[in-house]
């Protein structure tokens, strides 16, 4: 089988210089491996829209989500939706447990990065984490509203940054377009850390579109700002073209490497095969 991944971006994983950004189609794999199903971002907000009162509310989400329109159509719904209703429909949604941590959690733990950045809302990664790591205390966990996140990155442990906050505080959930701004209006040193950790070290996105303003924002503003010929890494579903894949190259600094649409097993091959490079890499160059 040909070589997926770079030689660079395994050797920065072996020397601990890369971070790993979770996104849904992580979560989506590691529940499908469990035998259980997890929401995409469409999923998601079409079940949420079931909730929306009027059926002229449902019909224009579902014709927001037809245009991949996430972000009006999140906005409808958070809105128009009783809080209560909305409230125990994401608690019920992220609340998901898996009977027992999937490869891709250990593979994480074999990579090692020093930080983790997810969207996820779920508690998947630190639960999973926690559970297989030796030290039961090993990740920081920080939310975009509170404010410790960089002294957890200059700590010795290793940090996971929750970008959109967490299902342990549904209320806080970042879900809208103004949700989005008034997250980076409040706390705009979170938002500072983020972006510094995706200035100074390869990212690699995982199960992630790239659909997110946020991020968009951060890394375009990046690679203005401090254009580097090191790009981040992608390992995504199969991109619709040829001139969409050149386009968020060329705009956010990232080498793609793509799997077949839907086959989220494929993104577990891969990833696991990483997880070996990087192994082997550092045995062989004596790091521990």
């Amino acid at each position: 089988m040909a070589r997926i991944w770079p030689e660079a971006l395994v050797r920065e994983f072996a020397e601990r210089r890369a971070v790993l950004f979770l996104g849904a189609g992580f979560s989506i794999a590691t529940a499908h491996a469990d035998g259980k199903t997890f929401p995409s971002w469409t999923d998601l907000l079409f079940s949420l829209s079931e909730k929306l009162p009027k059926k002229v509310e449902q019909d224009a989400v579902r014709k927001l989500l037809k245009f991949q329109n996430y972000l009006d159509a999140a906005q409808i719904i958070w809105d128009e939706v009783p809080v209560a209703d909305l409230r125990q429909k994401l608690v019920d949604t992220f609340s998901l447990k898996l009977s027992s941590p999937q490869d891709l959690y250990r593979h994480i733990i074999e990579i090692d990065p020093q930080v983790i950045l997810t969207t996820n809302y779920d508690k998947l990664i630190e639960t999973a984490l926690a559970g297989l790591s030796k030290n039961a205390d090993a990740y920081n966990v920080c939310l975009y509203n509170q404010g410790h996140a960089l002294d957890d990155i200059r700590s010795p442990q290793r940090s996971i940054l929750k970008v959109h906050g967490c299902v342990t505080q549904p209320d806080d959930i970042i879900l809208t377009r103004l949700q989005y701004f008034e997250a980076r209006r409040k706390y705009p040193a979170y938002f500072q850390t983020v972006s510094a950790v995706l200035t100074i070290n390869t990212t690699l996105f995982l199960g992630y579109s790239l659909s997110d303003p946020d991020i968009q924002l951060i890394l375009e503003f990046n690679n203005l700002s401090t254009p580097s010929r090191n790009p981040h890494y992608a390992l995504v579903q199969k991109l619709p073209h040829s001139s969409v894949r050149s386009a968020l190259a060329k705009t956010y600094n990232i080498h793609f490497i793509e799997y077949p649409v839907g086959d989220h097993s494929k993104m577990a091959l891969f990833f696991s095969e990483l997880s070996a490079n990087v192994v082997e890499f550092r045995r062989t160059r004596g790091i521990p």
